[in-house]
């Protein structure tokens, strides 16, 4: 949430001055990819490692709130594609707009929570409730940049989708290296230097411009140090 937040900080005062719904366009899906590529693997992979996580930190009499964790590690996988789309209409002037699809927004997610708490089947209602509504903020949140920048429903999936894919393939490794019989705390190290690998590795052989930008980034970095 720190990462989106601080992102999305950056970008309103660029929007802000632009005038071309194109060069808006661009500032979007770079956010909405550089994000899906940054935090996808970080939640999915957290919740992978949930189990040997909680065991570590909190004991092993914690195990049963690894379900909680991982709800929540889904939910903010989501989240910053949920709040992509309303940072342009911010920057853009478009109060209203923004007003209405945040009323939306928090009325379905009051919605899901009153019916989580009133059918009474557990806490773990909540969680779900809260992921449920992200991913329904999603699907409401892109009609307008289809409206208003030409950034079309398929590109919006198309951006994001391929860091999915991976990450999922990431996870399935980092389970598998789960199964082995090891210490927790040296199965936790191994699951997250897999994890981390594997990710890497599998961006760089299919060359995802993400990783090139952010490694040009460091580079600029290191050189004027």
């Amino acid at each position: 949430l720190n990462i989106v937040t601080a992102v999305s900080t950056a970008m309103f005062p660029i929007m802000a001055k632009m005038q071309d719904t194109e060069d808006i366009k661009l500032i979007v899906r770079k956010f909405n990819r550089l994000s899906a590529f940054v935090i996808t693997p970080m939640m999915l992979g957290f919740a992978m490692v949930g189990g040997p996580f909680v065991e570590v930190i909190l004991g092993e009499q914690w195990r049963p709130a690894v379900v909680f964790l991982q709800i929540c590690c889904l939910n903010y996988t989501v989240q910053p594609i949920a709040m992509s789309s309303l940072q342009y209409l911010k920057a853009t002037g478009r109060a209203t707009e923004y007003l209405v699809l945040d009323l939306i927004r928090k009325s379905i997610g009051v919605v899901l929570l009153a019916g989580a708490v009133f059918w009474d089947r557990g806490v773990i209602l909540i969680p779900i409730a809260e992921l449920v509504s992200n991913v329904l903020a999603i699907a409401v949140n892109m009609y307008p940049g289809k409206k208003h920048i030409g950034y079309r429903i398929r590109e919006q999936i198309i951006d994001v989708a391929p860091k999915f894919l991976v990450a999922g393939v990431m996870c399935v490794i980092v389970y598998l290296v789960g199964l082995f019989e090891l210490p927790v705390f040296i199965k936790l190290l191994v699951q997250i230097a897999t994890g981390m690998a594997v990710y890497i590795a599998i961006s760089f052989a299919f060359r995802v411009k993400e990783l090139q930008e952010i490694l040009q980034l460091a580079k600029r970095f290191l050189k004027k140090d």
